[in-house]
């Protein structure tokens, strides 16, 4: 238990198949850490080419992964952006 501050940052292309609905998926950590609540990992992403269209990231403590969730509002494969922070321990 270090406390490193840890950011990450990549992208990645979404494809939701139903509008306006609750759209999310998981991400691994690079470095492995032990957080107990969901804002001990916190950040968000968004969609450069719809306007309005972001996410936020949060922490799973059950997984220990980070996990991406939006509403949908585009149907078509759109790149996005991300990035977020946590800390070791």
């Amino acid at each position: 238990s270090d406390g490193t501050i840890v950011n990450v940052t990549g992208r990645f292309t979404a494809n939701p198949t139903l509008a306006t609905t609750g759209t999310s998926f998981s991400l691994s950590l690079p470095i492995a850490s032990a957080f107990l609540n969901p804002e001990d990992l916190g950040g968000m992403a968004f969609c450069g080419t719809v306007a309005g269209m972001g996410a936020e990231i949060l922490g799973d403590p059950t997984s220990g992964i980070a996990t991406v969730n939006w509403i949908s509002s585009n149907l078509s494969a759109q790149t996005w952006t991300y990035s977020f922070s946590y800390r070791i321990v």
